[in-house]
C-alpha cells in the first residue's frame, strides 16, 4: 500500500511554523494544515506509478460520520484503503509521544479507537483492527531503532521492489 508510505506527502507544502508548532493549531493554521491531502494529490497526480496511493493520500482524514476533510465523505463513500489506514495512522499517533501529549498505553489507545469507531473510523474496521493491534504492538515495541529501520527497509523493498 503505497498510500501508507505517502499519506502525508502534501505536508511538504505546509509552512514549518505550522508543521512544527508545539501545541494545538489555531483555526487559521488548521485551515492551512487541512490542505495537505490535496497538495499530496497534486504532487502525485502526474506519476502513473503512484495513482493507487491517491485515495489514501486524499482521504485519510475523512471521518465515517462525514465530519472529516477534504471532502466530508461519510461511511462507504470513503475509499476502503483510506478508512483502514486512518485507523492505523491514529493508532500510531496515540502511541507516540508528541510535543503536546504523552504517549498513550496500548490499552488506552485501543479504548480510544473503540470509542471513536462509529464516528471516526467505522465499527467493522475498528473491530477487526483491535484483534490485530496487540500482535502488531508486540512486534514493534521494545525493538531498537536499527531493528525497526531494518524491518521498514525490508517492507519497502518488498512493496516497491527497490
Amino acid at each position: 500500500m503505497k498510500g501508507a508510505f505517502l499519506h502525508d506527502v502534501g505536508k511538504i507544502g505546509i509552512p514549518d511554523n505550522i508543521l512544527l508548532k508545539e501545541g494545538p493549531l489555531d483555526e487559521a493554521e488548521l485551515v492551512v494544515m487541512r490542505e495537505h491531502p490535496s497538495m499530496g494529490v497534486e504532487l502525485l497526480a502526474d506519476m502513473p506509478w503512484f495513482q493507487d496511493a491517491i485515495p489514501v493520500v486524499l482521504h485519510h482524514h475523512e471521518r465515517f460520520d462525514g465530519t472529516g476533510y477534504p471532502d466530508a465523505h461519510a461511511g462507504e463513500a470513503i475509499p476502503l484503503a483510506a478508512r483502514i489506514f486512518s485507523v492505523i495512522d491514529v493508532f500510531d499517533a496515540l502511541l507516540a509521544r508528541s510535543p503536546y501529549k504523552a504517549a498513550f498505553s496500548l490499552q488506552k489507545t485501543m479504548q480510544t479507537l473503540d470509542d471513536e469507531s462509529a464516528g471516526h473510523f467505522g465499527p467493522a474496521i475498528v473491530k477487526r483492527f483491535l484483534k490485530l493491534a496487540p500482535a502488531f504492538f508486540d512486534l514493534v515495541v521494545g525493538r531498537s531503532e536499527p531493528e525497526l529501520r531494518a524491518m521498514l527497509e525490508a517492507r519497502r523493498r518488498k512493496m516497491f521492489g527497490i
